[in-house]
This record gives C-alpha cells, structure tokens and sequence, in this order.
C-alpha cells in the first residue's frame, strides 16, 4: 500500500490538472488541505484475509493522520474491483464521483469509481 499527494482534479478535471497538482504539491507538510492518495495491491493468494483492511487501518490511524496531518484522501478504484471497493467503504471510503470509460483493461472499457475519505466523517475502523 502506497500514499502520495495528489489533487482532486486528476481524476475529475483533466484540464486543471497540472495547476491543481502543482497547488497541492506547494503546500507544507501536515497542511490540512493537502490532498492525498492511496494506491494498493495484495497477490491474490491472499486475498479475503483481512490483510489490507489492517493495513490500511494501520496507515491511517498509526501514520498518516498523527504524523503527517492526513485530513482528506482521494482514491480510485476500477469498476468490477470488488476487493478494493469493500476495503475502503469499511474505512469509511465514499463514493465521490464515476468516471465513465476510464480506461480500458484487458479489452474491457472499465469505469473509474473514485472514493473519498475524510477524517471526522464516518471512520469505522478510528
């Protein structure tokens, strides 16, 4: 599991994202309007464990809300990602927005959910 900063229009709005991104990168550490990402990946041997639920349990609560002022994260998820999708909504994830015909993988046009997470909002797992 990763987390990066990054800005909301990345996956939103694709012609402000350079300034956007640059904005974000601009602020100080433990800036509350930083906004963040996370990015994961589990082989699928261990899949259905648990596993990423605790770790991203442990990324936030241990990590990136007292160390480096975390207050808001960005994600996307690929339609059909299951896995992913049941992991942040138990973190207290939301659906922000679908971004229709993200890309396409293995010859299927998939859609891009994107979830965010905001701290002080319904965080499950605090």
């Amino acid at each position: 599991m990763s987390l990066w900063r990054i800005n909301e229009y990345q996956c939103v709005d694709w012609d402000r994202k350079a300034q956007n991104e640059a904005e974000n990168n601009s602020r100080e550490a433990g800036d509350p309007n930083v906004l963040w990402s996370i990015g994961d990946f589990l082989a699928p041997s261990h899949h259905g464990q648990g596993i990423m639920s605790d770790v991203l349990d442990t990324l936030l609560h241990d990590w990136a809300i007292p160390r480096m002022g975390v207050r808001r994260i960005l994600l996307g998820v690929v339609e059909g990602n299951m896995g992913s999708l049941r992991v942040f909504v138990k973190s207290g994830f939301q659906l922000k927005q679908t971004v229709k015909d993200y890309r396409k993988i293995r010859g299927e046009t998939r859609n891009l959910q994107v979830m965010e997470w905001k701290l002080g909002q319904e965080d499950r797992l605090a």
